[in-house]
């Protein structure tokens, strides 16, 4: 499948840039497996290490993001300033919307988690957790709770993390410990923060070789375009879009 995909991006596309994007995308995909895999590995058998490293992991959470879900956003964005002949800025702009898009999309994805229940996710409620996998939620969570007096309950709550909550009472220990911080709110704010990064982007997309109301051809079946006037609203709705979905 992967394969035909590849030829079908030579055939359609006048340019090979299109299949280097493409092969890129399933590269980062691969390489953000390793990063989360890399990462749960190491905490195995750590339950005794003195502290939870919260840069540490949460660098590795945005990188995972970025890899996994950003990448194919950014690199896709990227393809269309390719598609439709911008210059190398317009194009830089486009990967740089999408990338903060993309983390966007994710965190918000992992507030979802949360507080949304199955029905209206259309799958397992809590799977996050349920599953090891610590989020943006959790992590703000856990730092509300060092900073806070009641240093029992932060480092019953690390220990949870660090046995990625498959202890008898982990996860129902973390949901109620998440409902009584603002780590969720936190991680809202971190979403729409990398909203406003990726709008901000956006608004100097254009071909500076032309006149900025001038029509530009793609290189898709010589089809007229006007990329600002067609396009650039729309991405605007889709990082609305992201930010307002329930599932």
């Amino acid at each position: 499948m992967i394969s035909r995909a590849s030829r079908m991006l030579t055939e359609v596309f006048e340019t090979t840039h299109i299949s280097q994007i493409f092969s890129t995308i399933l590269y980062n995909l691969v390489f953000g497996e390793l990063i989360q895999a890399k990462r749960d590995m190491s905490k195995k058998g750590s339950q005794q290490e003195d502290s939870y490293n919260i840069d540490e992991y949460f660098n590795s959470y945005i990188a995972k993001t970025y890899y996994k879900t950003a990448s194919m956003i950014s690199l896709g964005c990227r393809g269309l300033g390719i598609i439709y002949d911008l210059d190398i800025d317009a194009q830089r702009k486009l990967f740089d919307f999408g990338a903060h898009l993309g983390i966007a999309f994710q965190v918000h994805d992992d507030i979802l988690d949360y507080t949304q229940n199955s029905e209206q996710l259309g799958k397992p409620a809590y799977n996050d957790i349920k599953e090891g996998i610590v989020t943006a939620p959790l992590v703000y969570a856990l730092v509300e709770l060092q900073q806070q007096e009641d240093t029992n309950a932060a480092k019953l709550f690390e220990q949870s993390l660090k046995r990625k909550c498959e202890g008898e009472g982990d996860v129902q220990q973390a949901l109620s410990l998440l409902q009584r911080s603002s780590g969720i709110e936190v991680a809202d704010q971190l979403s729409i923060e990398h909203i406003r990064q990726s709008l901000r982007n956006l608004g100097g997309v254009r071909d500076k070789r032309v006149p900025v109301r001038q029509q530009q051809q793609g290189i898709v079946g010589g089809q007229v375009i006007d990329f600002e006037e067609k396009h650039a609203q729309a991405l605007i709705g889709l990082a609305l879009k992201v930010k307002t979905r329930k599932h």
